[in-house]
């Protein structure tokens, strides 16, 4: 499906939508690999889904180079298991506000995708391989990234970090970060009155923590295997009186 001309100002879709835009990767019922174009291909500068309603299952769309703000309030809830109900990709320097509903961004083999500003409220979002972060502020909602993650900065949710994935600056100030991840980190800030972790338990590889690691009031580092190198001493936030390990 393609969209032939100019560069619309806006492409807006109700959530009272309950209908698919673009098609499976595989045939549906026939169970061959679908031949036809499988995404929307169109180009606008705002990509909106609004409203209240129970929303689209199936929303694939491909932006192209096109610097692209994409809000997304809501989606249905997803057609196909292992995929979210609005599946997008484009590689200008676009923004995408996830406030509820479930992304995946560039999922699938080949894709790429490039985002240079992130920030996600109660939604669920995947993250492709094959995608270029910049600043991800997480506030809410689940985050599961195989790209690197330059900046991260969360309140709250859970980040889950897979693959060989990096990040050079991330603060914690709640909430939870799975490093299920072989790469490495640089600058780690953790703690905040709510609570915050990083949760080391699910990758046994052994990994580094190249910068300062400052661990303030509410925070806690979780390294069951002590896989961790950190290479400077763990630093104590202005609140804090002591680090204790267990």
């Amino acid at each position: 499906m393609l969209q032939f001309g100019k560069t619309l100002t806006s492409y807006n879709q109700s959530l009272t939508y309950t209908g698919d835009v673009g098609l499976p990767k595989t045939n549906d019922p026939s169970g061959y690999p679908e031949f036809r174009l499988t995404a929307l291909s169109i180009h606008a500068t705002n990509v909106k889904f609004y409203g209240a309603g129970s929303g689209s299952g199936r929303t694939v769309i491909d932006s192209g180079s096109v610097v692209t703000t994409i809000t997304i309030d809501g989606t249905g809830s997803p057609a196909e298991d292992g995929l979210g109900a609005f599946i997008w990709k484009g590689t200008g320097a676009n923004t995408l506000r996830a406030q509820s509903g479930s992304i995946s961004v560039a999922p699938f083999n080949g894709d790429v995708a490039t985002i240079s500003t992130l920030s996600t409220g109660a939604a669920t979002v995947d993250i492709g391989a094959g995608v270029t972060l910049t600043t991800i502020d997480v506030e809410s909602g689940d985050v599961v990234s195989r790209s690197n993650l330059p900046t991260l900065t969360m309140d709250g949710g859970t980040v889950t970090v897979l693959d060989d994935s990096t990040t050079t600056t991330i603060t914690i100030n709640g909430g939870v970060v799975r490093w299920a991840s072989t790469g490495n980190l640089g600058t780690v800030v953790i703690g905040g009155p709510s609570g915050a972790t990083l949760d080391f338990a699910p990758n046994r590889v052994g990994k580094l923590v190249t910068g300062t690691c400052t661990l303030k009031a509410g925070g806690q580092i979780i390294d069951p295997a002590r896989v961790v190198t950190f290479n400077n001493d763990i630093a104590r936030g202005s609140d804090v009186r002591e680090i204790s390990a267990r």
